[in-house]
């Protein structure tokens, strides 16, 4: 099985332009791997509008079963995972409501 790590750096995430550019990115791993685990360990915070734009938006490229299958996100704090959990609901329940699109 093949598997690509990434570890983000920084504490806070909190441009959706930003999220947008490392979406790119992680759309190409995700594209050439089976499982991409992504490291949040130095997160101590995620904006809604960074969340959204990466994981909402990928939940919706990929659908729910597969981006659960090959993506893993370590080492978050339950804040973070709340936060993205939030996005991913609301994007995948209301995608025309959320501010960005694919």
């Amino acid at each position: 099985m093949s598997t690509i790590k990434i570890i983000i750096q920084g504490s806070s995430l909190a441009s959706r332009a930003k999220a947008a550019e490392f979406r790119k990115g992680l759309t190409i791993a995700l594209s050439t791997s089976e499982l991409v685990e992504l490291d949040l360990t130095s997160i101590d915070s995620i904006s809604h509008s960074y969340a959204d734009e990466l994981f909402g938006i990928l939940a919706l490229q990929y659908g729910l079963d597969t981006l659960g299958e090959k993506l893993r996100i370590m080492h978050a704090s339950d804040d973070t995972m709340l936060v993205i959990a939030q996005c991913i609901h609301d994007r995948v329940n209301n995608p025309l409501r959320c501010a960005s699109t694919i």
